[in-house]
């Protein structure tokens, strides 16, 4: 969670980058727990802005195979991110339509449609991928201890998923975040 000097720092950049730019991209990556979701609905509230989720582009179950998940970055479906989203806003899209994957059901959904207005902004893990990073203006990486991150993760999913995540899910950040140097590539570091 961003505290509201944070906030207020990244809303001035953002400021900033609209006198020159009259539209912009922003990317929300980092750790799971960290206030990436928090920080984006803050940002939406502020700026009357539509967010794409990258939970929305997990892999489907028959995508999971051990040599995808060996893939750095490769549990999330970046095929179809690029093809539904990265594609059209490198096009210069008004608007994007995609089906967003359900974890409940392991499967897509209906489709919803996100503007590209003033602003957009991409939230969640695996948005900095190398296949599409290029597309973003302003770049955020949030990050949290290992035990605050824990002590969030067991709040907001139980302490049965807790474990799921902390042997599956950071490790699978973990990996991505290394190999492609994350951290390096944010504006905004937190």
């Amino acid at each position: 969670m961003q505290t509201n000097e944070q906030l207020q720092n990244i809303k001035k950049e953002i400021d900033f980058l609209l006198q020159t730019k009259s539209k912009i991209i922003i990317a929300i990556d980092g750790n799971c727990g960290a206030g990436k979701t928090s920080l984006a609905n803050a940002l939406r509230e502020a700026y009357h802005c539509d967010i794409i989720r990258m939970d929305d582009f997990f892999l489907q179950s028959y995508q999971r195979t051990p040599q995808r998940l060996e893939e750095p970055g490769g549990n999330i479906d970046y095929e179809r991110f690029i093809k539904e989203v990265v594609t059209l806003l490198r096009a210069g899209a008004s608007s994007i339509t995609y089906k967003p994957f359900s974890c409940e059901t392991m499967s897509l959904l209906e489709p919803v449609v996100a503007a590209v207005g003033e602003i957009l902004i991409i939230e969640g893990t695996y948005s900095l991928h190398d296949l599409y990073d290029d597309i973003y203006d302003l770049k955020i990486f949030l990050e949290i201890d290992s035990n605050t991150q824990m002590l969030r993760i067991i709040n907001r999913n139980g302490p049965l998923d807790a474990q799921t995540f902390k042997n599956k899910w950071i490790p699978f950040e973990k990996k991505y975040f290394d190999a492609m140097k994350i951290k390096t590539k944010a504006n905004i570091y937190s």
